[in-house]
């Protein structure tokens, strides 16, 4: 996670990610990958990446897949991991 946060231009250190704001469009990247590739729950990747309640992960996800530029971001990514 380090490392894709790093690509998405955060830090994955908890004091930071508490000062964006919960849906900012890079930690919903994070958590896109997150679900996608393991087995975390909404409610650690929300506490883990300072998102509010589970719920607003689920939410904040599905509003990014509506759009292209995260499905895109979501696969650079990916291929960034392999």
């Amino acid at each position: 996670m380090r490392r894709c946060a790093f690509e998405s231009g955060i830090s994955a250190a908890p004091e930071q990610l508490s000062a964006l704001r919960k849906g900012d469009p890079r930690k919903v990247w994070l958590a896109m990958l997150l679900r996608k590739r393991t087995v975390a729950s909404n409610a650690w990747i929300a506490q883990r990446l300072a998102m509010g309640e589970a719920g607003s992960v689920s939410r904040l996800i599905g509003h990014a897949k509506a759009g292209s530029a995260a499905v895109k971001k979501l696969k650079e990514l990916e291929e960034m991991l392999k």
